[in-house]
């Protein structure tokens, strides 16, 4: 184990960073239904979806675990899409050409079902410019537009249930959510019957459920952030900020195989005697084989004995083996090397700690690649996220810049 590492960090955001295998929650925040503290937590789905603009896309998130009896609060479901279409105009005529300047337009109402009943439904449409066709064949009577949009990272369902309403249960479990989306797509105003459109659809979805509920524990209001990311098929990363610290302060880590029975792990860590404000690391060792979700939280025991702890974090370490996916060095200085499962085409997104896109890489048919920094990174906790652009798989590392 790598010994505990302390820094001094001003970063006082909240953090919702939402990743592919692995969960993170919102620091604690104040809600009067809760007398111990309010937190969230998120699973997400990746996709890409190419076809002709109805194809369903089904995929499955974890329902809502309660970790520690907390209660659970409410579900929120949010469904992103960004859409890429190419469409050409051809007129099949050879006696007559279509009316000159005739505008089209593609309409998209798409379609979101969860265990077979439909939840929410969404409408957009994107007008093409003035098309002139002549006759058939020859120059002029085909025309394309690339790079329409009808959705450009809007968020199509965005709907909230509460405790008010009796389906939330359904959220609730061990199981899973079974959802299907369903895009149709139509183009409207074209000249028949000569001219046809005939379009190429590619749209990417990032699906995700926010569950709501109330920690069952005290929480520490001075934890301002709490993460925990695997970064390898060997250790967990455990990062936290603090606000207004205090000397004599002891932070126990804590893990769990159910979210509800928690032990202390390894040694704990002494709080900085000298900075209010300051940033930890801890390296949590995995077993070899590890499966399953893994919870982590921090309990921090004050010199007088009292205790509070941390909200709670999820790791989800899927079946068990390698992942074939991280990185290093860790703390890097201008660049990080990341090695991929498969040799795929990877986009690479750097992200800060708050969540704001620090820059955006491609990486075209490999299994490794070099990330350099566009700039110099100011000291902090960053996350490197690289999206498999074949099958939407998302994985995440974090590492941490001094």
């Amino acid at each position: 184990m790598r010994p505990c590492r302390i820094q001094i960090s001003w970063v006082t955001t909240a953090l919702l960073l939402l990743m592919m295998g692995a969960s993170f929650l919102l620091p604690l925040q104040s809600n009067a239904q809760c007398p111990t503290g309010y937190a969230v937590t998120t699973e997400q789905h990746n996709t890409t979806a190419t076809g002709n603009g109805a194809d369903a896309t089904p995929f499955t998130l974890p329902q809502f675990v309660n970790p520690g009896g907390g209660t659970f609060l409410s579900a929120q479901v949010d469904v992103f899409l960004t859409n890429h279409i190419t469409v050409t105009f051809t007129n099949s005529s050879t006696t007559s050409a279509p009316p000159a300047g005739f505008k089209a337009t593609i309409a998209r109402p798409d379609e979101l079902d969860l265990n077979g009943s439909d939840v929410y439904d969404a409408n957009g449409s994107v007008k093409m410019p003035a098309t002139t066709l002549t006759v058939a064949p020859g120059p002029g009577s085909s025309v394309t537009f690339n790079n329409l949009l009808v959705y450009n990272n809007v968020n199509i369902a965005d709907y909230t249930i509460g405790t008010a309403d009796p389906s939330l249960t359904d959220y609730e479990g061990a199981g899973n959510l079974s959802f299907l989306y369903t895009p149709f797509t139509y183009i409207n105003f074209v000249p028949a019957p000569a001219v046809a459109g005939t379009p190429t659809i590619v749209d990417n979805l990032t699906f995700q459920v926010t569950y709501s509920y109330c920690e069952a524990t005290v929480l520490a209001s001075n934890i301002t952030i709490f993460t925990a990311t695997r970064e390898n098929d060997q250790l967990v990363a455990l990062n936290w900020n603090t606000s207004n610290e205090v000397q004599g302060r002891r932070y126990h880590i804590q893990a769990s195989i159910d979210g509800n029975n928690f032990s202390d792990y390894g040694s704990p860590v002494v709080s900085d005697s000298v900075n209010s404000n300051a940033s930890y690391s801890y390296d949590y060792t995995l077993a070899a084989g590890a499966s399953g979700k893994l919870y982590f939280r921090l309990k921090q025991v004050q010199s007088n004995g009292t205790a509070s702890y941390s909200a709670v974090r999820v790791v989800d370490l899927g079946s068990g083996g390698p992942s074939g996916f991280y990185l290093y060095p860790n703390p890097p200085s201008d660049y990080i090397n990341l090695n991929f499962p498969v040799a795929h085409t990877w986009q690479v997104d750097i992200i800060s700690a708050d969540g704001t896109l620090i820059q955006r890489n491609y990486y075209p048919a490999t299994s490794v690649a070099r990330v350099n920094f566009n700039r110099k990174l100011s000291s902090g906790i960053y996350f490197a996220r690289a999206t498999d652009a074949q099958d939407g798989k998302g994985y995440v590392g974090s590492f941490t810049i001094r």
